[in-house]
């Protein structure tokens, strides 16, 4: 919720005050992000909030309209791990806040020096150098060392992120007074499809990467070639760019601040570079140590403004899916949904008349979002495989983990794979599907009849395995649970029943179960299961099974 009410200011305000030019418009916006952070924290001191909330708002970042988003993505994941490293050094107190806030606002001026070099090169030192000499020389001005400057501006920017940490805490003090929005009121606004057009559609998981070699071999080129090369070579990647898409472009060259920008670094090169700082007329290694770095400019620029719209690329969410990163996926849909509708409750255009209020509200209302989306998400899914005795219920379940782990799907639980001797069954392995270990559970103490049901004798330490394979994260967090199988000892209350209740009030991704027959009526009763998805090992071929289930985990 932190992360989701954080983006939605970014993808509106951010909007917003890039169209009406106001200056210093991403301090305005990180002041809002650390009034957020501080509000949220004070409110759920839960660990790793704030970072994890600033990756959200990261993700969120890539449904602004705007396809200068890797910039400010890299800011606010930054922003975010200040203002958590402060938290977690200092605790929860106004002077760790305080102190997270002056980093996080003075990580904007750490970006935009390095911007500058990444952009600009190292030519961008020797004109900073030389633009403090020439201010010595023909005013007067004298400075203890060129760092000084830059010392000023850092002590600006930290007092401004303390400033914003101040009046986080204070909102953050009077949000219980703050009317809460009538959440079930609002229905979404369909933001995530406004913006489709821009998501890639041919890309693959290797685009990105491509990209990025593209733009690397480029600046590197640009150190060796001369003047006329780098003109041709820049022109013909700004051609490749304009037929990939061309609004790559549309924000460099529809600019004219830009290009004025250019302009004036050109000649600021001419006038200082190459010569001695008292002499006054341009030099032509200057002029063209500016031509270079404007080119350069041209070719970082409309190369991250690609991998920006590379962001949006269905390949890449599939590639971190399958690396096992589906809580962080599952955060960003929830966040995807929740904020349209926290951009109905954004402030309107009359409130800014009064921004404490606003701030207010902003902040007022991250509980009652937060207890809106819960009763929101739906109840994981559970699958029943099942199949009379001697079906093949466990040999499908084992075949079904390989062959979903070699897609890429993080697969945990137990199966029980049977000891034959002489085409009889001796007794039970349990077998963690995570990492193929195996110990013994159970074997075999007489033929099965109404006095003897279960005619095998379990062995303890084979049950402690099984319920330690259970209580693992990996059972919580992977993408689909097994557990072979749910039977008549569960519903005493013992094999697996304690840690699989927990998991089953908790798991966010589907679980598949082992159930015989007879017991699917009860087994569902029991853990009030409702209508599970069922599958049939008898009916259904193993292809078919895979299937559904490869349905269900990309649901």
């Amino acid at each position: 919720m932190v992360g989701s009410l954080w983006g939605a200011s970014e993808i509106v305000l951010g909007s917003f005050l890039h169209n009406l030019r106001i200056p210093f418009s991403s301090n305005l916006l990180t002041a809002i992000g650390i009034l957020l952070m501080i509000a949220g924290h004070r409110l759920w001191p839960q660990r790793g909030l704030i970072w994890r909330a600033g990756i959200i708002c990261a993700a969120l970042k890539t449904l602004s309209p705007s396809h200068a988003i890797f910039g400010p993505m890299i800011a606010i994941s930054a922003q975010a791990l200040l203002m958590q490293g402060a938290v977690v050094l200092g605790g929860r107190n106004p002077a760790a806040y305080l102190a997270g806030g002056g980093l996080a606002m003075s990580w904007n001026l750490v970006q935009r020096i390095l911007t500058a070099l990444i952009v600009y090169g190292a030519s961008m030192v020797d004109l900073y150098q030389r633009t403090v000499d020439y201010l010595f020389v023909n005013t007067g001005l004298s400075f203890p060392g060129y760092w000084t400057p830059l010392w000023v501006l850092a002590s600006l920017f930290f007092a401004g992120g303390m400033l914003a940490a101040v009046l986080g805490i204070m909102v953050s003090r009077s949000t219980k007074k703050t009317n809460p929005i009538a959440w079930d009121s609002l229905s979404p606004s369909g933001l995530r499809q406004k913006h489709e057009a821009d998501i890639p559609s041919h890309s693959s998981t290797w685009t990105p990467l491509l990209i990025l070699a593209i733009l690397i071999s480029a600046l590197l080129l640009l150190q060796k070639l001369s003047a006329l090369p780098s003109i041709l070579m820049v022109t013909s990647l700004l051609t490749i760019a304009a037929w990939y898409d061309r609004t790559l472009l549309r924000g460099v060259l529809q600019k004219p601040g830009f290009w004025i920008g250019l302009f004036i670094l050109a000649l600021l090169s001419g006038l200082l570079l190459g010569k001695e700082p008292s002499q006054h007329w341009l030099s032509v290694e200057g002029l063209q140590t500016g031509m270079n770095m404007g080119l350069r400019a041209l070719v970082v620029i409309t190369g991250f403004r690609a991998l920006g719209r590379e962001l949006r690329n269905p390949a890449l969410t599939r590639w971190f899916r399958q690396r096992n990163l589906g809580n962080f996926l599952m955060a960003s849909r929830i966040a995807f949904q929740t904020t349209p509708l926290l951009l109905e409750i954004l402030p309107k255009r009359e409130s800014w008349k009064r921004p404490g209020d606003a701030l207010q509200q902003l902040a007022g209302n991250l509980e009652p979002a937060l207890e809106y989306m819960k009763s929101r998400q739906p109840q994981p899914g559970v699958v029943i495989l099942t199949g009379g005795r001697g079906s093949g219920k466990t040999t499908t379940v084992l075949n079904l983990a390989q062959r979903l782990r070699e897609e890429g799907h993080s697969i945990a639980g137990i199966a029980a794979p049977a000891v034959m001797l002489e085409g009889k069954r001796t007794g039970y392995l349990i077998r963690d599907l995570s990492t193929g270990q195996e110990v013994p559970y159970a074997t075999r103490t007489g033929e099965s009849h109404q006095d003897n049901p279960i005619p095998f004798s379990f062995l303890e330490d084979g049950h402690d395995f099984g319920i330690q394979v259970l209580k693992r994260p990996a059972a919580l967090k992977s993408d689909l649970l097994i557990v072979d199988e749910a039977g008549p000892l569960e519903l005493k209350g013992k094999g697996w029943a304690e840690p699989l209740r927990d998991l089953l009030s908790r798991r966010i991704g589907p679980t598949l179960l082992v159930v015989r027959p007879s017991l699917i009526d009860s087994i569902t009763s029991l853990w009030a299961l409702g209508d599970p998805v069922m599958l049939e090992v008898e009916e259904m071929p193993e292809e078919e099974i895979l299937g559904k289930i490869r349905e269900i985990l990309t649901s």
